[in-house]
């Protein structure tokens, strides 16, 4: 049966899934993953299956983190994953792990993905190059790959996902028993040195980035750590771009720092930072608001590697 060829909206599709990962019959998540309709329906089934179901998946993706993450359309189903998982502890061994290693890139030098990313920046060096060989880092530069990053660090501001997204994240799971701040906070605590370091190591490029500059705000509001923020202003007062350019004259750069010197001033009350009050600036939304079509000149025809059978 090929899930990943069917309508979302024959739900029967997914309780089919739901039965075949509950029967242990072969799993094939990552093939499924590889189209953006494959990737809603796994995502729909996680939220339907249980915690042995969900357990499956897990391993079945387990070594694949950050591929997937920076996958045009996979990384929805790993947001599912975080979002309706009560435990915690499985996931960030599991998969949350492999975001905190930094030889974790070696093994996926092959990802499409990452090496059109790396083509993209051939002349850059630096700690740009220093970027890209961090998960973390990475993560949060891929505008796919940091939309679960912003929906840890603010899952109230609906800026940072479209609306095809948010359905699939808002929708309830009967089977999930945590409270949901429970599971983002226990999930949260486990990722805050990994993307405190990777702040603090990489704020130039973060900063010029659309969606890293994003992660490095709501890093800041979350946790106000005093080593992000002498980080970022490090970076402000330095050059952007060019060494002609300073920082804050960037495009980007200029957004991120004049937030969170509101921020730091007091001045954001908490709701804009939770998509309580005016919304972000346009600098600071995401780029695709239906969801499922970024990076859209990468292969569409890209691998991931085969998982064996896990046997239970």
């Amino acid at each position: 049966m090929l899930w990943f060829s069917l309508p979302l909206d024959r739900y029967d599709y997914c309780n089919q899934f739901v039965s075949h990962l509950s029967l242990h019959r072969p799993l094939p998540p990552l093939l499924s993953l590889l189209s953006w309709q494959g990737s809603k329906v796994v995502a729909e089934a996680i939220g339907r299956g249980g915690a042995k179901e969900r357990r499956r998946v897990l391993k079945s993706m387990k070594g694949h983190a950050l591929q997937l993450l920076t996958h045009r359309d996979a990384y929805l189903a790993i947001m599912r994953l975080v979002e309706v998982t009560d435990d915690t502890v499985a996931l960030q061994k599991g998969l949350l792990a492999e975001l905190c290693d930094e030889t974790v890139q070696e093994k996926f030098a092959a990802n499409p993905s990452l090496e059109d990313e790396k083509e993209e920046d051939d002349n850059e060096k630096g700690d740009e190059a220093s970027a890209h060989s961090v998960p973390l880092a990475q993560v949060a530069l891929h505008n796919n790959g940091s939309k679960l990053l912003l929906r840890l660090l603010a899952p109230a501001n609906t800026k940072y996902q479209g609306p095809e997204e948010l359905g699939t994240m808002e929708r309830p799971s009967a089977s999930s028993k945590k409270d949901p701040s429970r599971r983002r906070q226990e999930v949260l605590a486990f990722l805050r040195e990994g993307l405190e370091s990777a702040c603090v190591q990489h704020a130039r490029i973060l900063l010029m980035s659309r969606s890293g500059c994003s992660v490095v705000v709501e890093v800041i509001r979350m946790w106000r750590s005093a080593a992000v923020i002498e980080a970022v202003a490090a970076a402000a007062a330095g050059p952007g771009e060019s060494e002609d350019e300073p920082m804050y004259d960037h495009s980007i750069a200029h957004h991120a720092l004049k937030k969170i010197l509101h921020a730091e001033a007091g001045g954001d009350g908490d709701g804009e930072a939770r998509g309580e009050g005016e919304g972000t600036d346009d600098a600071m939304e995401v780029e695709n608001p239906t969801g499922g079509i970024d990076n859209e000149d990468e292969d569409e025809d890209e691998e991931l590697k085969p998982v064996d059978e896990d046997e239970e």
